[in-house]
């Protein structure tokens, strides 16, 4: 069994002048965050882990210093996850975790008002896949798949869920490199990331399409020191949003 334990201290100091007049002032904010890791193995080429730890974010100065109902400065966040990762098949490195993520406070992008505004508390809990596979020293396959749940813990009236927050997630490509003879100085790769449907308002009800994007790439090693690319991205032509 290893440990790791860490303990974290931020302070910060937020000072707001509005020179258009209106709200201004300072404000300070102090946060200890502790972490401790535990880890055990490996046992056939496999170790198991336990994780806790808390952290923050800091919401806007703007927000933290208005004179009606100010944004908490650093609210905190409070986080566990329990995994294993393992070799245990020849050429292929696997991990998988399970994870819980408590928010005092959460960002919510406001599209209307172009800006993060401070929402209620959060819970999200979720899974997480990884692999890379090399069956040969010239080839790496990996293929990583993430799913998670994100809803408000405060009953609020306006809905439980979290605008914009990704429910599936996969990322997965072929590397060829290393290659021998006439074509050492030759690599390529494929790749493809998909995005799921997600809330885009908190009752729920208005979701996003899914998005599924493709690329390539080829690269050419003149000598040790410099290499050539071309990347191709979106090779299907995808229409994807940047903002919904």
């Amino acid at each position: 069994m290893r440990t790791i334990i860490g303990l974290r201290g931020d302070v910060y100091g937020m000072d707001v002048h509005n020179i258009a007049g209106g709200n201004s002032g300072n404000r300070a904010a102090q946060v200890l965050s502790p972490k401790v890791n535990l880890i055990f193995g490996p046992w056939s080429e496999t170790e198991f882990y336990l994780d806790f730890g808390q952290g923050f974010h800091s919401n806007d100065a703007r927000g933290v210093t208005a004179a009606t109902n100010p944004a908490t400065p650093l609210p905190r966040s409070t986080g566990a996850e329990a995994g294993l990762r393992t070799g245990i098949i020849p050429n292929l490195r696997s991990e998988l975790s399970l994870w819980l993520l408590d928010l005092q406070s959460e960002l919510v992008w406001d599209g209307d008002a172009g800006t993060n505004t401070p929402s209620g508390p959060t819970r999200r809990y979720g899974v997480e896949l990884a692999n890379w596979y090399t069956p040969t020293n010239w080839l790496t396959i990996d293929a990583d798949y993430a799913w998670s749940h994100a809803r408000f813990t405060d009953k609020e009236a306006a809905g439980e869920f979290v605008p914009e927050a990704l429910v599936t997630t996969f990322d997965g490509g072929v590397a060829v490199h290393d290659l021998d003879g006439a074509l050492s100085a030759w690599s390529a790769g494929l790749r493809l990331r998909y995005f799921g449907p997600r809330p885009l308002t908190q009752d729920g009800i208005i979701q996003s399409r899914s998005t599924t994007l493709v690329y390539g790439d080829i690269g050419y090693r003149i000598d040790p020191d410099w290499t050539v690319g071309f990347d191709v991205f979106k090779l299907l032509g995808a229409r994807s949003s940047d903002i919904d």
